[in-house]
């Protein structure tokens, strides 16, 4: 009788551990999510997620805005989700520390991720249990990728960094056709120039949270009259975006800085106003009108072709007022010029291009003693200089 028992017992155990090794190991993660493919699917759709995700799509925008880049993220994501979940992948970026190194991500920028990652896991119906292993394995990144808060300065890389970049958009604004003509004067200028650079690092120093005091004038005050439209503003944000691109600022610090850039065109933006109004009207182009006048009849190199005028008060006070309103009127104001077309008025009085650009240069100094705006000043002298056809060789 024992030894039936002894045989019903080795029997029992033989089939139990029979069954053991018919068993099929357990399968990885990797399997259980749907391999390659779809994880494939999940990152493609977790992308879209952040891509419209206003509370974090701005770490993504550099590589939104570049395909390859983009595609190098992509394969990035999928590469790692799969070699960590025990798939044949191999991720070969960077680790996560060194990747998210100065990017200023928070806990709430994180746990967007996180939610977004949930979102696209939850449209292809992934099992909680899978899905939550998953989050677990994202969630022991977060150390390396959540960097305790820091000031935007910091962000920017303080001082050097914030010179670096005025220093190259300086660069860029005076290679700028469309607003150069704004900065003429100050570029003109080594000293204008070094205090035009200086109050700018001054003041984006100070705007995110540096120790720069900017003293410069009220952004209102300091361009007003300069007649700065909507298209010369956006110009000005190209050239500082080309400045931060060269100097790979993060998306997020730069965004950031020309979101403060943003909240000043109003005090910048003037609209459309017309020369006439930029020179200071009637009165304001007669003060430089008079100047010039005064200039010319003390400069040797001309003088002789206004003697006439000159010596006969009524002769000049007629040039003066013809002088004013053909200025007036082909800068928009209200005066008429009723004198002679320049072709006749300077027939045969044999003007050289020297006696030209002396002329210009004394009108120059007029428009600079009185403080004339360079654009202006530019498009007075560019509309003078569209006569010299019919002035100079006659």
């Amino acid at each position: 009788m024992k030894k039936s028992v002894y045989l019903l017992l080795a029997g029992a155990l033989f089939f139990t551990a029979c069954k053991k090794t018919e068993e099929e190991p357990p399968k990885s993660l990797y399997v259980r999510l749907g391999g390659n493919a779809a994880i494939q699917a999940v990152i493609d759709q977790f992308i879209t997620n952040v891509a419209s995700d206003t509370r974090i799509n701005i770490f993504f925008a550099d590589a939104a805005a570049d395909p390859a880049r983009l595609k190098k993220l992509r394969d990035n994501l999928v590469n790692q989700v799969g070699q960590a979940t025990g798939g044949p992948e191999k991720y070969t970026g960077l680790d996560m520390k060194t990747a998210h190194k100065g990017m200023n991500i928070q806990e709430a920028d994180f746990n967007a991720l996180v939610e977004d990652l949930s979102k696209a896991l939850d449209k292809f119906s992934v099992p909680m249990t899978e899905k939550s292993e998953l989050l677990t394995a994202l969630a022991t990144m977060k150390a390396d990728i959540v960097e305790p808060s820091t000031s935007l300065y910091n962000q920017l890389g303080g001082n050097a960094a914030i010179s670096a970049v005025i220093d190259q958009f300086i660069t860029n604004v005076a290679g700028d056709s469309r607003i150069n003509a704004f900065f003429a004067d100050a570029a003109a200028d080594p000293a204008r120039l070094m205090k035009l650079r200086n109050n700018l690092i001054n003041q984006v120093g100070q705007a995110t949270g540096g120790p720069e005091k900017y003293t410069g004038l009220d952004m209102k005050t300091a361009h007003r009259g300069m007649g700065i439209t909507e298209a010369d503003f956006n110009a000005l944000v190209e050239d500082l975006v080309k400045s931060l691109d060269k100097f790979k600022v993060l998306p997020k610090p730069k965004n950031q800085l020309l979101g403060a850039l943003a909240a000043m065109k109003g005090d910048i933006v003037e609209g459309s106003t017309p020369l006439y109004a930029r020179l200071g009207g009637n009165a304001g182009i007669s003060a430089v009108i008079d100047d010039f006048i005064g200039k010319v009849a003390a400069d040797t190199r001309i003088n002789s072709f206004f003697a006439a005028a000159a010596a006969d008060p009524a002769r000049l006070m007629k040039l003066r007022n013809n002088l004013i309103n053909q200025v007036g009127q082909a800068s928009g104001g209200s005066e008429k010029y009723t004198g002679l077309d320049m072709k006749t008025a300077h027939k045969g009085m044999k003007i050289t291009d020297a006696h030209f650009n002396a002329l210009v240069e004394d009108l120059t100094m007029s428009l600079v003693k009185f403080n004339v705006q360079s654009k202006a000043k530019i498009e007075l002298l560019t509309a003078l200089g569209s006569m010299r056809g019919d002035i100079v060789g006659q």
